[in-house]
């Protein structure tokens, strides 16, 4: 894991601040590695340049120190740890519950507005949420598209969030699957995992995989292999799939 850290400098003087009413200025200091620069960056990057125009700045996870506030603002105070919504126009439009849809990508950081890889930005109070306590920078700054994307894919839908008994199955071993199966196994949930090579197995089974398939090795009898593990062959109550 290669990581580099961007130490914020403010260059935003008192006026500025109190010109945006209420916004927040925050000083992001941000730790990227793997798992924090997702794959949805580097899309938006070939995007950019496969059309010939000028490139976004990329990124769509940061954590950061708020620096400054303006008048307006009620639940942030400079020296807060924050974390930045994935897409804070949403936000400032529909609220913090709306659903987005894929319609929506253009409302997100690092693909239709400016991401975080910058050493200072501007957001309404509504677009930051508090930095967990438990987290360090390096993971709160991974929280925004993995572990929500993550969230979703298992909670969102109230008929059918996991718990104790929920049989949950996960293609791959990308950032969001991973996610997905340390939350699942957390809540007390089965998981089993698909792979494409033996040396990926252990990325699977250290976090709690019940069970996991080589999906290379049984092209044709994988799934299968994976629906035999659930009682009676039942069936999994959620599938993920990355989608690439």
């Amino acid at each position: 894991m290669h990581d580099i850290l961007f130490q914020a400098r403010a260059i935003c003087d008192d006026s500025d601040v109190a010109a945006q009413g209420s916004r927040i200025t925050i000083e992001l200091i941000i730790y990227l590695s793997w798992r924090s620069l997702s794959g949805i960056n580097l899309t938006a990057v070939a995007s950019e340049l496969k059309k010939k125009r000028d490139i976004l700045i990329p990124g769509c996870d940061g954590a950061g120190l708020v620096t400054a506030v303006g008048s307006s603002v009620k639940d942030f105070r400079p020296g807060d740890r924050v974390v930045t919504h994935l897409a804070p126009k949403l936000v400032e439009a529909s609220g913090d519950d709306a659903p987005s849809t894929i319609a929506d990508i253009s409302a997100t950081l690092g693909s239709g507005n400016a991401g975080t890889l910058r050493s200072h930005t501007v957001f309404l109070e509504g677009a930051l949420v508090p930095a967990p306590k438990s987290l360090d920078w390096l993971r709160a700054s991974s929280l925004t598209y993995t572990w929500t994307t993550a969230w979703n894919a298992l909670y969102r839908l109230k008929d059918k969030r996991i718990g104790p008994g929920s049989w949950v199955l996960i293609q791959g071993t990308g950032g969001v699957s991973v996610a997905i199966l340390e939350l699942a196994v957390a809540a007390g949930a089965n998981v089993v995992g698909t792979t494409s090579t033996e040396d990926r197995v252990a990325r699977l089974a250290e976090p709690g995989a019940t069970h996991t398939i080589n999906y290379r090795t049984k092209p044709e009898s994988w799934g299968a292999e994976a629906r035999a593990q659930t009682p009676g062959g039942r069936g999994f109550d959620i599938g993920y799939q990355c989608g690439r």
